[in-house]
């Protein structure tokens, strides 16, 4: 297995992987697209994929931000998603090792996520990974209603 950063060849791939695996309904091919290609010469904004056998069989995608008393700033882990059939064979682990590398390069104080509250599998994985379940995320759409 390889983790490396997303190509453009990879979007189709992801976007099946966000509305498929995660349910995320606004990830279409075109806002998939458009997300990359505005933030792919960004350093701020992370997503590697997982390859196994030549096909993308996952991703991982984070953006970096700062915050008073963490000048160094914090990652956020905004999604990650492993297709089913390639689930519980280490592959998310690996996506996020290889993350969790790359955020200690840039020197990162922290790594955040959330994840939906049903997503009890999730949580237990990322509790096995070391994170801390200690936060609620609230969110509010501002468009779209």
């Amino acid at each position: 297995m390889l983790v490396r950063e997303i190509a453009e060849s990879d979007y189709a791939t992801v976007c099946h992987l966000w509305s498929e695996v995660i349910g995320n309904k606004w990830a279409t091919e075109d806002a998939v697209k458009l997300h990359f290609d505005k933030t792919k010469d960004n350093r701020d904004y992370d997503t590697f994929v997982a390859v196994v056998d030549g096909e993308v069989v996952g991703f991982i995608t984070a953006v970096t931000a700062l915050s008073p008393g963490w000048e160094v700033g914090y990652m956020h882990l905004q999604c990650m998603a492993v297709q089913e059939n390639s689930q519980g064979k280490g592959i998310g682990s690996a996506m996020l090792e290889h993350l969790e590398n790359h955020a200690m390069e840039k020197g990162v104080f922290s790594m955040i996520l959330n994840t939906g509250k049903q997503r009890k599998e999730a949580h237990t994985f990322y509790e096995q990974h070391g994170y801390e379940g200690h936060s609620y995320c609230f969110s509010k759409m501002m468009c779209g209603k």
